[in-house]
């Protein structure tokens, strides 16, 4: 066994208390939680020794101690009516709170889809044969009591958003560490757009450890969003991992603008022929902020179809990581895969690591990859000077349609109009590092 530090360490004494405190019964779940736990034992958080985390450093992790989020029975007046402030009729919710459900904030009617909790449960013998990144899996089967399965019905179309919207707040108390498990069911021929959204109500340290798995069956259309706006000296940890059956259709769209630290894993696991994914990333970062988006595309079956177009705009020290990884298997003929990763960066002290990747085994197929990283043209500067624009308010005008362009590639136009009044918040955040520019920015 590895030798593991004192964090590792704590880690583990926590699940020691946590487990006496809140034992599983069922033999299955049991078993589940205390593999988790073995695992996590042996090889502990990753370093940056791990190729996977070689640019992002978890040290903020090591150097605080997080305890696991307590249920509490019912919540303050004044954070329920806080969480109900952020609502409207024109989505439907369901709420969580330091990654427990509240039905009493969620939207009452279900129609279309079923919402039920249950014990934690994997289809796979052991935590070293799940998806995703395992150190961060076990972390989260030691943790986490259960998890909440979403089923939207065949052949049905949802005519609103459906939104998972997480919020924490730590309520005086020391900092936390939560743990949120949702699977998500997707009927065949049904249609929907799912939003995933991670917030909070207090500027605190916490560290958020969320894991979404997704199936969708044969001929459904799924558009899923995911947006994190965590406090800025929040841990991130999260992982959206997709399966896609016969001709099914998925679009991702991953905004990321908030936390000290955030990593999202994304993979898309097509397993059978004539399905289609695009796969859209947006990151705005200031100050300190590190944001590592990591995608692992598998193409298992021929005649399916992926593109992926990820972005960065990065002010201040802020620091980027793509690393996208597409994955043709050995007779996966005629599989059609596109990634592209462009940052602007509008400080010289920002930085961006990139590694888009191919591993490609079957040989009648159509897969390519780029990458750009740059400052934004003299010649469009130019030009905005030239109609009376200030170079200011061109550069402002310059980022801000860099990152539009893909909102507006989401298919849904009220998911376009939510996203793009997040951007413009994002954007004044980002204006507040210099305040002559905040004027411009707001403005937009």
């Amino acid at each position: 066994m590895a030798e593991l530090s004192g964090t590792n360490m704590d880690y583990l004494a926590a699940f020691e208390k946590f487990n006496s405190e809140f034992p599983i019964k069922n033999e299955i779940a049991n078993r589940f939680r205390q593999d988790a736990f073995e695992f996590f034992k042996k090889h502990g958080l990753p370093t940056r020794k791990i190729e996977n985390w070689k640019y992002t450093g978890l040290k903020v992790l090591s150097e605080n101690s997080f305890f696991p989020a307590r249920p509490l029975s019912s919540l303050p007046q004044e954070i329920a009516a806080k969480i109900e402030s952020f609502q409207n009729d024109e989505i439907l919710d369901l709420v969580f709170f330091n990654g427990q459900m509240r039905p009493e904030l969620s939207t009452k009617s279900t129609e279309g889809f079923s919402v039920k909790k249950s014990l934690i449960k994997s289809e796979e013998e052991s935590i070293s044969n799940l998806p995703g990144d395992l150190h961060f899996q076990a972390l989260n089967g030691m943790f986490a009591n259960d998890e909440i399965e979403i089923v939207i019905a065949d052949k049905v179309t949802l005519n609103r958003p459906l939104r998972l919207f997480f919020f924490t707040h730590l309520n005086d108390g020391p900092s936390l560490m939560i743990h949120p498990r949702v699977r998500l069911k997707v009927g065949e021929s049904a249609k929907a757009t799912v939003i995933e959204s991670h917030c909070n109500l207090e500027k605190a340290r916490y560290f958020v450890n969320s894991l979404v798995q997704i199936e969708a069956k044969k001929h459904s259309n799924l558009s899923y969003v995911f947006y994190q706006e965590q406090s800025e000296t929040a841990v991130h940890v999260a992982q959206s991992l997709f399966n896609l059956a016969e001709a099914s259709r998925l679009q991702i769209f991953s905004f990321h603008t908030g936390s000290l630290i955030s990593r999202h894993n994304v993979e898309v696991n097509l397993t059978q022929e004539n399905s289609e994914a695009d796969l859209l990333g947006l990151a705005v970062l200031s100050d300190s902020q590190h944001c590592d988006n990591k995608t692992l595309i598998r193409h298992s079956v021929g005649h399916c179809t992926t593109r992926q177009i990820y972005k960065s705009i990065l002010s201040g020290e802020s620091r980027y990581v793509f690393s996208g990884k597409i994955k043709i298997a050995p007779g996966a003929q005629k599989a059609s895969s596109e990634q592209l990763n462009k940052n602007l960066l509008i400080s010289t002290k920002a930085e961006v690591n990139s590694e888009p990747q191919l591993e490609v085994e079957a040989d009648d197929v159509k897969a390519t990859h780029g990458s750009t990283v740059g400052q934004l043209s003299e010649e469009e500067i130019f030009y905005f000077k030239s109609r009376g624009i200030s170079r200011e308010k061109a550069l402002d005008l310059l980022s801000f349609g860099f990152a539009a362009d893909l909102v507006e590639r989401i298919e849904s136009k009220d998911v376009q109009k939510w996203l793009k009044e997040q951007l413009k918040k994002s954007f004044f955040k980002l204006s507040q590092e210099s305040p002559k520019k905040a004027k411009s920015l707001g403005e937009i």
